[in-house]
């Protein structure tokens, strides 16, 4: 478990496919990461399995005070996190670096919730898994996610045309940022 001052990231447990369903299915979560609004519960746990219960994928859980002013249970799973590597990642990403994938609950917008979680990932991304840097690509019209980027500190590395979303079954251009250890380590 990786805690900050609002919120617990934790392993997803079989438990959250409620909570998964519930702001899987909204209809602006999942499209801005490039999966369609979860249709059932099956949909749900079969993601939960084949996705999110997987190494460095977090559920993103509030604290007592946070998850009060939310009106959620302490706990329950609000987004997700997660360091993808190797063949997991999109291809530009080497040995020694990983991907940053987010989503987050529609409840939960507005609240530096995401930057707060990333920062905490990337800090054991460099300091525990010690890699050299980390990678993290948006869609070019999706401004909240380039944002949560930039107050990482992560910086335009390069942009891809034509990324075709098989889940949407749309084409997309992103915007594909980086930050190295250096880097991180000179804004701490």
């Amino acid at each position: 478990m990786i805690e900050t001052e609002r919120l617990a990231l934790r392993p997803w447990q079989e438990e959250d496919v409620e909570a998964l369903f519930r702001h899987a299915s909204h209809p602006h979560v999942g499209p801005a990461a490039g999966w369609p609004a979860h249709q059932d519960m099956e949909e749900s746990r079969h993601v939960l399995h084949e996705l999110l219960m997987v190494d460095e994928t977090y559920a993103i859980t509030a604290q007592a005070t946070l998850a009060n002013e939310l009106g959620v249970p302490a706990g329950e799973a609000l987004g997700s996190v997660s360091l993808k590597r190797g063949e997991a990642s999109k291809g530009f990403v080497g040995a020694d670096e990983a991907e940053l994938g987010f989503w987050l609950a529609r409840p939960a917008w507005g609240r530096s919730i995401m930057p707060e979680a990333c920062e905490a990932l990337l800090e054991h991304a460099f300091v525990d898994l010690g890699l050299r840097a980390v990678w993290a690509a948006s869609f070019s019209d999706n401004l909240q996610s380039q944002r949560v980027q930039e107050k990482l500190g992560m910086r335009d590395h390069h942009r891809q045309e034509g990324v075709y979303l098989r889940l949407l079954d749309t084409t997309v251009d992103e915007r594909v940022m980086r930050i190295t250890r250096s880097e991180w380590l000179r804004r701490r």
